[in-house]
């Protein structure tokens, strides 16, 4: 219990801090007491995955009141995503091309991170790029959502060590350490998803399933998840041909860009 609660205050004190960059020394003094308090402390006495849930998601609710000041991607996510709202191609155009002039006042589009540079993202988190801008274009939309993300993997976590029976202490550690609840509720980064998609990928083989449905879709919307495909695809390979389809079928809305769909990631 003592574990969770040095989480939640130092999640608060983070808050209040508010610029990060501008209060860096407090904010590394305020990471590293939670971190290695985390680490010596003793997890929850609570073993169930949604117990673990619950206390990821009340130290990432707080992470939300904090402004996205150590990384600007999510607001390229955003920009990016508004572009696909307006039936635009951000592997054509980079944010700061003339086509977007009219838009040089938007506050979104003022904080995209390498305007020249096109987009480096899969097609596939592009169109959940422009779902999540339609639903509010505004930085708390990704924080939340990748947030929420967080919260699945340190449930994930969870039935992965109760099904192989052992305790939920290493769960509970990915769910109070500061790295992923920052980085996810608090930067609003995509690897949220890709991290969700790869442990449920190892939840599903454990259950007896192939576990390529889940790792084919991390990698559609983040690379890495993509690794696990080589040692899961013999497996069900229908399942493999599925996920190679919807890679395809993402990427229609795109193809106008040509050999532009992989000039950013090239940059890179």
């Amino acid at each position: 219990m003592l574990a969770l609660l040095l989480a939640l205050l130092s999640a608060g004190a983070l808050v209040a801090l508010g610029d990060l960059r501008a209060a860096a020394p407090a904010a590394v003094g305020i990471l590293l007491a939670w971190g290695l308090g985390v680490l010596a402390l003793p997890r929850p006495a609570w073993q169930r995955p949604r117990d673990v849930a619950l206390g990821a998601a009340a130290v990432r609710l707080l992470l939300l009141f904090s402004p996205a000041t150590l990384s600007d991607d999510l607001y390229r996510y955003l920009w990016e995503g508004g572009v696909v709202m307006r039936g635009g191609n951000p592997y054509i155009y980079p944010p700061a091309h003339p086509q977007w002039a009219a838009f040089t006042s938007d506050p979104i589009w003022m904080q995209v991170n390498h305007p020249e540079v096109s987009s480096v993202y899969p097609p596939l988190s592009l169109l959940l790029f422009g779902a999540l801008a339609a639903i509010s274009y505004a930085p708390l939309t990704i924080k939340l959502f990748m947030g929420l993300c967080d919260v699945g993997t340190a449930w994930a976590l969870g039935r992965v060590l109760q099904r192989r029976g052992r305790r939920l202490d290493g769960a509970w550690l990915y769910a109070l350490m500061p790295l992923a609840a920052v980085e996810t509720a608090g930067s609003g980064h995509l690897e949220g998803l890709s991290v969700l998609c790869a442990v449920l990928a190892v939840l599903a083989w454990d259950s007896g399933r192939s576990g390529i449905g889940w790792a084919g879709l991390g990698g559609l919307f983040k690379l890495l998840p993509a690794a696990l495909l080589a040692g899961l695809w013999r497996r069900s390979p229908w399942l493999f041909g599925l996920v190679t389809f919807v890679a395809l079928l993402s990427a229609l809305p795109f193809l106008e860009a040509g050999p532009d769909l992989v000039r950013g990631l090239s940059t890179y």
